[in-house]
């Protein structure tokens, strides 16, 4: 398992994308990019590495660990994960 780490947005969240070495699949955990500059690195990071983004994993859905999901979803096509509570 590899793992990349990313400080988005004014609060400065950190955003990581973990990955099989193998399969190159791939999820995103705490997608909190907040521009189209922060957007545009996750995706340059995953098509540099020939990733496969298969999860959007939240550890919680605080409002600066959410911001990129949006582009997440309309990007890649995946909807978040959270435990409920």
């Amino acid at each position: 398992m590899l793992t990349k780490a990313f400080t988005f947005n004014p609060v400065g969240e950190n955003t990581y994308i973990i990955w099989d070495e193998e399969t190159l699949e791939a999820a995103i955990i705490d997608a909190g990019m907040s521009n189209n500059r922060e957007n545009d690195a996750v995706s340059e990071f995953i098509d540099r590495e020939n990733l496969h983004l298969k999860y959007a994993l939240q550890t919680h859905m605080h409002f600066d660990h959410i911001w990129g999901l949006s582009f997440i979803q309309e990007k890649y096509g995946l909807k978040p994960l959270c435990h409920k509570a």
